[in-house]
């Protein structure tokens, strides 16, 4: 329920992003910002998706059918959120590069809330999204270009292969991390 919530926020955000053409650069900067953001916006909503509270439940589960089942609400995490921005995307006839930016960012976003949520306790598990989103948002840009700051991954043109490999990493770390071991728990 909370992930089909979060799917139509995630819309309503994606249809209100400005997609006119930009005139200066920090205009268009802003406009893949924007766009950017939504990945670790949702991901202070993800972060709370992680831990089964029949946790006895898993006991019964085989390991490696545990594994799979964690992997796949990881990937469904991802792709349910980026077909629904890049849906809307299409429909505004966004630019290739915002849709990419859109998926690179949403894949960072469901990692971080993952890793947040297996390695801190889940009532605190959103601040590490949060506070991520607070800093690329207020000082992810440098200059006049909003040329993004080394941290601000989410910021990075599509085009960025450090963006996109930091993206990578984090992907492997969430999936390796979620699939041995659940959210962290509550006592």
């Amino acid at each position: 329920m909370l992930l089909g919530l979060l799917t139509l926020l995630l819309a309503a955000w994606c249809y209100e992003v400005p997609l006119q053409l930009a005139n200066n650069p920090f205009d268009s900067a802003v406009q893949t910002q924007l766009a950017a953001l939504t990945g670790f916006g949702t991901a202070v909503f993800i972060a709370m998706m992680f831990g089964n509270p029949m946790s006895q439940l898993e006991r019964i589960i085989p390991q490696a059918q545990l594994r799979r089942l964690r992997r796949t609400w990881l990937a469904t995490l991802i792709v349910t959120l980026g077909l629904a921005g890049t849906i809307v995307f299409a429909v505004r006839g966004a630019p290739w590069s915002i849709v990419a930016v859109h998926w690179r960012d949403i894949a960072q976003g469901v990692a971080l809330a993952c890793l947040s949520a297996c390695v801190i306790p889940r009532a605190a598990a959103w601040t590490v999204p949060a506070i991520a989103l607070a800093a690329c948002w207020l000082a992810g840009t440098k200059d006049m270009q909003a040329g993004p700051r080394l941290f601000a991954f989410p910021c990075y043109p599509a085009y960025s292969i450090t963006s996109w490999v930091v993206t990578a990493i984090a992907l492997a770390a969430a999936f390796t991390l979620y699939a041995r071991r659940d959210a962290f728990p509550e006592d």
